[in-house]
């Protein structure tokens, strides 16, 4: 389900492992606990941790700032080949 970079939030009375939506949500202070689907206990954001929450912050503005470089490079590789077709032309 998820990913072998992605920090895993589990449930403290199962182990359960959570969503990355609901993940996403108690991260973006959306909520404060989430329920495992497992066995039904609420898990609150500080049972997390707070190391285990800045580091998921942190691996997430850090894909956000990949993708971004990724389409960066790519796309300036496609202006550079217009530029130097126009120059071919003239």
């Amino acid at each position: 389900m998820h990913g072998n970079d992605d920090i895993q939030f589990l449930c403290k009375e199962c182990g359960w492992q959570f969503p990355k939506e609901l993940i996403d949500n108690l991260i973006k202070n959306e909520e404060e606990s989430i329920y495992c689907e497992e066995c039904g206990t609420e898990n609150h954001k500080k049972d997390f941790g707070e190391s285990q929450i800045s580091q998921k912050i942190q691996q997430e503005k850090t894909k956000k700032l990949h993708s971004l470089l990724s389409t960066a490079k790519r796309k300036s590789k496609e202006y550079k080949d217009k530029i130097k077709s126009q120059f071919k032309k003239n």
